[in-house]
C-alpha cells in the first residue's frame, strides 16, 4: 500500500503465488483471469470490495481455470479458491 500525493495505491504482485501454489495472473488484469493450483481446484468465487458476491464457479478436477471478467467494472476484487485441501482468499485489481 503506497500513498502519493493523498492518493491511495494498491500494489499487487503480478504473479501473486502462495506456499499452496495458488497462482492468479495477470494482476492486474482487464478481462480474463487465469487461476492455477497444484491440486483441484473445486471452487471459485469473485467478491467486490464490500463482499457481494459478483461470480461463481464450480469446477471438478481442474488445475488451470481461466475466468472471463469482462462484464465485472474496473475496481479491486478478492479471489476465494477452494481446492482439494483448502481455501484461500487472494486481492486482484481489474483495469
Amino acid at each position: 500500500l503506497a500513498v502519493v500525493n493523498n492518493s491511495t495505491f494498491v500494489t499487487v504482485p503480478e504473479n501473486q503465488t502462495s506456499k499452496s501454489g495458488l497462482k492468479i495472473y495477470p494482476n492486474p488484469c482487464s478481462g480474463d483471469l487465469a487461476v492455477s493450483s497444484q491440486t483441484d481446484i473445486q471452487k471459485i468465487q469473485v467478491y467486490d470490495i464490500s463482499g457481494s458476491v459478483l461470480l461463481e464457479k464450480c469446477e471438478n478436477q481442474k488445475k488451470n481455470v481461466t475466468l472471463d471478467l469482462l462484464s465485472i467494472p474496473a475496481g479491486i476484487y478478492l479471489i476465494s479458491v477452494t481446492t482439494s485441501e483448502r481455501s484461500q482468499t487472494k486481492l486482484f485489481i481489474k483495469n
